[in-house]
C-alpha cells in the first residue's frame, strides 16, 4: 500500500515496524498488536474498524511462520494508519445532522491522497453504440433482469443469527447474499442477452423500431404478447449453452499425445481479501482458492467455437461475481441459471411455505416431518430441492432442522456423501464450511460477550458438528476449523478476562479432539466459566 502520510503519522508507522521488528515470539506479536490497535482505534468510531481488523489479524496468524505473522502485522499496521481517518471521516458524516467541519485537527484526522497504484472500479458499461437495437437491448435487459432478481428473492432467506447451525461469520452463503441479484441482474442484462441477439431481434428489436418503449410500465405493456416466445429463446439459449459447456468438460478430461488444444485445469489462485467499514474499503491479507485456467490439450480435444463460448460467457458470470466478491461455486452453471428462469414460482412457493410451517410447529412429529422433506425430491428438481434444503436449514438451523437434519436432509438414501455432490451440489458446501464457522461462532459470542445461554448454545451446536460430519468426507475441513482455535489467543491478548476466555477454549478444543468427558459434564463446566463474565451484559445480544 503505497501512500503518502503526513511526517508525524509516517514516522509513527516508522517506528512501530521497528518495534514490531524486535519482537521474537508468537505471544508477544500477540500483546504487542492488542497494544497497537487500542492505541490507534480508541475512538468510538473506531469500534466497528477496530473488531474487522482483530479478527482478519487473528484469522491470519493460523499455521503460519513468525516471520510471515510479523509480516502479516507490517500490513495491519499500514492499513490502520492509512485508513483510520476514512473511517473516522465516515462515521462522523455517518452520525451527524451536518458534515463534519473541513479543517482537521491534526494531520493523522486528515484523509490521505489516493494512491496511484489503487484500482479504481470502471463505470457501468453503457450500451454499445455500434448496435442498431442497443437502445431496445438495454430495456428487454431490465425487463427480464427485473423478473429474474424477483425469482431470486423466492429462493432466498435471510442470514442465520447467533447461535444457529447455519451461522456465517462473513458473507452469507452465496444464495443467500444480497449482491447476488444485482451480478445475475447484471450477467443477464449484458453478456447473456448480447449472446441471445439473433433470436430477440426478430421478436423484440426491430417491432419497436419506430420507438422504444420508455419506463417499466411501457416495456411490460410492450411485452405483454411477447414474453412467451421471449422466455423461449432464453431458454433455448441456455440449453444450448448447457450442452456446449458439458461438451467442454467432457473434452478437457480427454486423451493424451497429438497437436495441442485446450483444457481447463484448476490452479490455486491468492487475491487481496477485501472489506468494507462505514462505505470505506481496504484490503488485507489474502484468500487462496482454485481458477480454472486454458491448458494446451490433443487435437481430438479441441474445443468447438460453441464450447470456447460457453465456457468464455460463464467466465464473465464468475467475474462480474468476484467484483462483487462472492464466491461462486462450480454448480452454479447453465442448468442452475436455467432452473432459476423456468422453474414453477407457485410450487415452489406452496411447498416452501408448507414445510416452514411445520418446522415452526411444534405440533409436528418428526416422522411427518422427515415424510415431507423426503417427498420433495419427487416434484422439485435437484437443484430445487437442495435450495430449499439450504433455505430450511438457514431459517431453523437454531431450532428444529438443525445440522443432523440437514446433514441426513442431503445424504438421503445414498450410504455415504461421495455421490452427494450430484444431487445437493450447494448443501454439500454448506456442510463442509460448518467445522470452521461453528468454531468462529464461539469466538464470536465470547467477544461480544453474549448471554450465556445463548453462548452454551453455540458450544452445544459446535459439539453436534463434530459428532453428526463423518471424518471420512469431510476430515480436512474438521482439521481446519480446529486450527481456527489458534486465532482466540490474539484476538483476546488485551481482553481483562483473557484467562478465562482461554481456559474456556482449551475445554472445548479439548473436548472436541478426544471426547475425553461427557458432554452435558463439559456444558456444565463452561457454564461456570463463562457465567460470571457473560452476565455482566446479560440481554445485550
Amino acid at each position: 500500500m503505497t501512500v503518502d502520510l503526513p511526517d508525524d503519522q509516517r514516522l509513527l508507522l516508522d517506528g512501530l515496524l521497528v518495534r514490531l521488528e524486535s519482537i521474537r515470539d508468537s505471544t508477544a506479536l500477540a500483546r504487542f498488536m492488542a497494544e497497537v490497535l487500542n492505541s490507534l482505534l480508541r475512538r468510538r468510531g473506531d469500534a466497528e474498524f477496530r473488531e474487522t481488523i482483530q479478527a482478519a489479524f487473528a484469522d491470519g496468524l493460523i499455521a503460519h511462520t513468525l516471520d510471515e505473522q510479523k509480516a502479516l502485522a507490517a500490513e495491519v499496521i499500514r492499513v490502520v494508519i492509512v485508513k483510520r481517518p476514512e473511517i473516522a471521516l465516515a462515521w462522523q458524516m455517518a452520525n451527524a445532522a451536518s458534515p463534519p467541519a473541513v479543517g482537521a485537527r491534526r494531520a493523522a484526522d486528515a484523509p490521505t491522497a489516493a494512491s496511484p497504484e489503487a484500482p479504481v472500479a470502471p463505470p457501468a458499461a453503457a450500451p454499445s453504440d455500434d448496435y442498431l437495437y442497443a437502445e431496445a437491448e438495454a430495456g428487454l435487459g431490465r425487463y427480464v433482469a427485473d423478473i429474474v432478481t424477483r425469482r431470486l428473492a423466492q429462493l432466498q432467506v435471510p442470514p442465520a443469527a447467533l447461535p444457529s447451525a447455519a451461522y456465517h461469520s462473513g458473507r452469507p452463503f452465496f444464495l443467500f447474499d444480497p449482491a447476488l441479484a444485482q451480478v445475475l441482474g447484471d450477467f443477464v442484462a449484458g453478456p447473456f442477452l448480447r449472446y441471445c441477439r439473433d433470436g430477440m431481434e426478430r421478436r423484440v428489436y426491430r417491432p419497436c423500431e419506430g420507438g422504444v418503449p420508455v419506463g417499466d410500465e411501457a416495456w411490460a405493456a410492450y411485452m405483454a404478447d411477447k414474453r412467451d416466445p421471449v422466455w423461449a429463446i432464453l431458454l433455448d439459449r441456455l440449453a444450448r449453452l448447457s450442452a456446449a459447456y458439458k461438451a467442454a468438460e467432457a473434452k478437457q478430461s480427454a486423451g493424451e499425445g497429438g497437436d495441442p488444444g485446450y483444457r481447463l485445469v484448476e490452479v490455486p489462485v491468492t487475491r487481496p481479501r477485501h472489506y468494507a467499514i462505514l462505505g470505506v474499503e481496504f484490503a488485507l491479507g489474502h484468500v487462496t482458492t482454485t481458477r480454472k485456467i486454458k491448458v494446451k490439450t490433443p487435437p481430438a480435444n479441441a474445443l468447438e467455437p460453441s464450447e470456447r463460448e460457453a465456457l468464455d460467457l460463464l467466465a464473465e458470470l464468475r467475474h462480474l461475481a468476484e467484483r462483487a466478491r462472492i464466491d461462486l461455486p462450480d454448480s452454479v452453471d447453465y442448468q442452475f441459471l436455467r432452473t432459476l428462469f423456468d422453474f414453477n414460482v407457485r410450487q415452489f412457493v406452496a411447498i416452501r411455505d408448507e414445510l416452514m410451517g411445520l418446522i415452526a410447529n411444534a405440533g409436528t412429529s418428526g416422522p411427518f416431518l422427515l415424510e415431507r422433506l423426503h417427498a420433495i425430491d419427487d416434484v422439485l428438481s435437484n437443484i430445487l430441492a437442495d435450495i430449499l434444503g439450504l433455505m430450511l436449514f438457514t431459517r431453523h438451523g437454531d431450532g428444529r432442522f438443525g445440522l443432523s437434519d440437514f446433514y441426513y436432509f442431503c445424504q438421503g438414501a445414498a450410504r455415504d456423501f461421495s455421490a452427494v455432490s450430484e444431487t445437493r451440489p450447494f448443501s454439500v458446501i454448506e456442510i463442509a464450511s460448518r467445522p470452521r464457522e461453528l468454531v468462529l461462532q464461539v469466538r464470536e459470542g465470547l467477544r461480544r460477550r453474549v448471554h450465556p445461554d445463548k453462548l452454551l448454545s453455540a458450544v452445544e451446536k459446535l459439539l453436534e458438528c463434530w459428532t453428526v460430519i463423518g471424518r471420512t468426507r469431510f476430515g480436512d475441513e474438521l482439521d481446519h476449523g480446529l486450527a481456527m482455535f489458534d486465532s482466540f489467543a490474539p484476538l483476546f491478548a488485551d481482553d481483562p478476562d483473557r484467562e478465562v476466555i482461554a481456559e474456556i477454549t482449551r475445554m472445548v478444543r479439548g473436548q472436541l479432539m478426544t471426547g475425553g468427558a461427557s458432554r452435558e459434564s463439559l456444558m456444565l463446566a463452561v457454564g461456570r466459566a463463562y457465567e460470571p463474565i457473560g452476565r455482566r451484559t446479560a440481554g445485550r445480544y
